[in-house]
């Protein structure tokens, strides 16, 4: 074992991925959470591995996540119907380079988003859960969800890179 994998180790867990340590936190960029296939994550813990309060949260946010889906679905079309109210379809469509696509309800933005990322110990709070999720009708930001002992205390238009 070298100096280097002993500061910053590795592990590989089946549904963590490929675990990568540095400074307090383990980062994977292909975990299988929320249904979803390499995803990025960052969790907390130290160098023998994730913090077990910190699966802990993870888990519960996972089962939390079913029920929360028609609350964040309800935010991001309200980001939806922000754009799509700010100028014409051809416009957007334009600056998007396809087609500006059309949503009649929260149930619709499922097709049209994708889970980018998930950050255990969001901000420093080792209960939170940051999800963020990239748009097709917005490519210039990332919309983030704050979780919190399975409740969506916050949604946020735009989260920052890790």
């Amino acid at each position: 074992m070298g100096l280097l994998s002993a500061i910053f180790p590795t592990k590989t867990d089946p549904r963590l991925g490929d675990l990568r340590y540095g400074f307090g936190k383990w980062t994977s960029s292909n975990a299988r959470l929320f249904a979803k296939p390499m995803l990025p994550l960052r969790i907390p813990g130290d160098r023998s591995g994730p913090s077990p309060a910190a699966l802990d949260v993870l888990k519960r946010t996972e089962a939390a996540y079913v029920e929360l889906q028609p609350q964040i679905a309800a935010r991001l079309f309200e980001l939806y119907q922000n754009i799509a109210q700010s100028a014409p379809a051809a416009q957007l469509s334009e600056e998007l380079g396809y087609p500006f696509p059309k949503l009649h309800s929260p149930d619709d933005v499922w097709n049209h988003i994708r889970l980018t990322r998930v950050w255990v110990g969001a901000y420093g709070t080792p209960s939170d859960v940051e999800l963020a999720f990239s748009a097709s009708w917005e490519v210039e930001h990332t919309a983030g969800a704050l979780i919190r002992d399975g409740q969506l205390i916050e949604f946020s238009a735009s989260v920052g890179p890790w």
